[in-house]
């Protein structure tokens, strides 16, 4: 009986540590980077700053609300889209799209204040489906149309205080 619970216990450890080497993923940084050339294509939308991470926040708020938006569609088109930075409070010329925003805080000529930022993502966050902030900002009538997702940031006045 004592050389089966060996048994047991070997085999145990050999899965364990055959688990360590067949998982998937990297060993260090970003799993959306390919660390071999530099290539960050693959990044989730809204890791790389707090200005992209307000556009990838609003499409999870309006693909939460309507999975029949295209989550993709929105986050690249949110990111391009003129006006967006006025509602974050960035009144400064230069940065008329969060784009822009990403890559001045890339350069670090930007910097968010970090407690509007976390506030104004938990209130966008929280916002209900049935919200009027919601429902005037995106209609499923027209799924690759995301033109009025600003509207979210008015979910908290701290909104218009991050930058």
């Amino acid at each position: 009986m004592k050389t089966f619970a060996a048994l047991i216990v070997t085999l145990m450890m050999i899965f364990t540590a055959s688990c360590e080497f067949v998982s998937p993923g990297t060993n260090t940084g970003n799993p959306g980077k390919d660390p071999q050339n530099g290539d960050d294509s693959g990044q989730m939308p809204g890791m790389d700053s707090s200005a992209s991470g307000l556009a990838a926040i609003v499409c999870l708020k309006v693909d939460a609300c309507d999975s029949q938006s295209l989550i993709t569609a929105c986050y690249a088109q949110v990111t391009q889209l003129q006006g967006y930075t006025q509602e974050l409070g960035a009144t400064a010329s230069g940065y008329a799209t969060i784009k822009d925003l990403a890559d001045a805080e890339g350069d670090q000529t930007v910097s968010p204040n970090i407690t509007n930022y976390n506030s104004c993502t938990n209130a966008i966050r929280n916002l209900s489906c049935t919200d009027p902030l919601i429902q005037s900002a995106y209609t499923s009538a027209d799924p690759t149309n995301f033109t009025n997702t600003n509207l979210l940031f008015r979910a908290s006045t701290t909104c218009t205080q991050i930058y």
